[in-house]
């Protein structure tokens, strides 16, 4: 009888002194109203939950690959801003290309720009110099208004083949509609309002939340679907920046494996004290880390990596939707107004607004509702396996594959191709 109640006295104690933090009223309320009632968004192939106040950030963006050796090209696909009238994104096509057809171009001596047509409503076609200094590459912009969200699609031709890279930016546009369910949007790259059902063969982007009632609270996801695995994973990198910035030990709060979307992966969880470099008090600042590792990259199993932050720099009230604001989202540097005429006052920098049980908690909830996504990606058109049914001919893909991965910079995007 006496070892019967001495275990049950054990199974009470061991979890508290396991555990040795206890959560105060005021933070089990808090957690309980982040994760009690997550919403659903579609990042990428898959799914997340997110705290219902959390909103999607504007700036998130997407790189197309098209081939995956040294010939491939890009389109660049970015959300400008959602809730965008007709009327306001006529006005702001139109002092877009005011101000870069303002810039002369040094090498021809006449202006940057080279065609500003409107294909249809909500649908503005821009070609201009991609530098001052030469006439041998352009950037071509595909303006696109779509149920009130206006999307931004790029892509660069050298040596004046313009006619191909234009057609395949008007393409794409048809294979991009707003996301209504995102459990059941289908094959294709979700980023945030919009899927894009294109068929490509890479892709890389970023996307962003932001929660409007805590400021300083913002979530970036980090998607790359064939790209290798870093040499140095996430635990052994952040070691090494804990040296670097002088973090005492006791900031990391976990550091470990963990399950990411099926996927093996690793999570740093940081909690410290940060000087600002304009502030003499220090800030109470929060730094979470993971990221998935896969023997076999693709685009049911891309590299993902999370970010969570909060404390230090507040994020700013959302900017009106005006014509002047998205007249320069994603603008030519040599056309973006100067320094001295955007002066900027920057917020003070404040303490994280969760405590680090609140935003371990979110940040449990949050990675462990990570999910691919029901038909996130198409099967393969029937003209590839009859091109490739031959076994020599897969496993000389299978090289070519290969050898590009092999090259692939671990942290960095393909580059350009040149053009000697």
């Amino acid at each position: 009888m006496a070892n019967r109640w001495w275990n049950i006295f054990l199974m009470m104690i061991l979890p508290m002194s396991a555990c040795g933090y206890h959560p105060s009223e005021r933070e089990k309320e808090t957690v309980s109203t982040m994760t009690s009632e997550m919403r659903t968004w579609a990042i990428g192939r898959h799914l997340v939950g997110l705290p219902s106040t959390w909103r999607y950030g504007i700036g998130s963006d997407v790189t197309l690959y098209y081939g995956l050796g040294s010939d491939f090209e890009t389109v660049d696909v970015r959300v400008v801003a959602e809730d965008v009238s007709l009327e306001d994104f006529n006005a702001a096509l139109k002092l877009r290309a005011d101000r870069i057809g303002a810039v002369t171009n040094n090498r021809i001596n006449g202006p940057m720009l080279l065609l500003n047509r409107n294909l249809s409503d909500g649908l503005v076609m821009l070609r201009y110099f991609d530098m001052k200094s030469s006439s041998d590459y352009h950037r071509h912009e595909l303006h696109v208004l779509k149920g009130g969200v206006y999307v931004l699609l790029s892509a660069d031709s050298f040596d004046g083949v313009v006619g191909p890279v234009e057609t395949r930016l008007q393409e794409l546009e048809k294979q991009i509609d707003k996301v209504v369910v995102p459990e059941r949007v289908g094959a294709g790259f979700v980023l945030g309002p919009i899927i894009i059902r294109s068929r490509h063969d890479h892709e890389r982007g970023t996307i962003y939340f932001n929660d409007p009632e805590r400021r300083d609270v913002t979530l970036e996801v980090d998607i790359s679907a064939v790209t290798p695995d870093e040499d140095v994973r996430l635990s052994q990198r952040a070691r090494r920046d804990e040296a670097g910035f002088g973090l005492p030990a006791s900031s990391t709060l976990r550091d470990g494996a963990i399950q990411l979307a099926g996927m093996n992966g690793e999570e740093v969880l940081w909690s410290y004290d940060s000087r600002s470099s304009r502030e003499e008090e220090s800030h109470r600042e929060l730094i979470f880390s993971a990221e998935s590792y896969r023997p076999d990259p693709g685009f049911m199993r891309p590299m993902l990596s999370f970010r969570l932050t909060a404390g230090g720099q507040k994020m700013r009230p959302s900017m009106p939707v005006r014509p002047e604001f998205l007249a320069t989202r994603a603008i030519p540097s040599f056309a973006r107004p100067s320094s001295t005429s955007t002066k900027v006052d920057l917020e003070k920098e404040v303490d994280s607004s969760l405590t680090d049980h609140e935003a371990m908690a979110v940040w449990d909830a949050i990675l462990e509702s990570v999910s691919l996504r029901p038909g996130a990606v198409a099967a393969p058109p029937e003209r590839v396996s009859r091109v490739y049914n031959d076994p020599i001919e897969i496993a000389e893909q299978m090289r070519k594959m290969n050898a590009w991965l092999e090259e692939l910079p671990q942290s960095d995007s393909p580059k350009r191709p040149s053009q000697s």
